[in-house]
């Protein structure tokens, strides 16, 4: 699981945004299962499938933080291996 801010499709999209998008679709291209956990943006839809990657993609502002922890807990249940958390 991939945890940012932004994903490559985002509008205000930046260079580390893309780079950790090349990794997940690395890990994703090599059979591992992948999930990109970030912020929607207008006109985004809240899940997506993309080069294999699983994008979702949570609304908020204040509460932007909370609600990814809460996406994160719903996907650990079933199991992680690697979690990568931009900071």
């Amino acid at each position: 699981m991939f945890i940012a801010y932004r994903d490559f499709m985002n509008p205000a999209a930046v260079g580390g945004d893309f780079y950790l998008w090349e990794l997940a679709r690395g890990l994703s291209c090599r059979g591992h299962q992948v999930t990109f956990l970030c912020s929607s943006f207008k006109g985004s839809q809240p899940t997506e499938l993309r080069d294999g990657v699983e994008l979702v993609r949570v609304n908020g502002s204040w509460n932007l933080p909370l609600k990814i922890f809460a996406e994160y807990l719903k996907k650990a249940r079933v199991g992680l291996d690697v979690v990568v958390e931009e900071t």
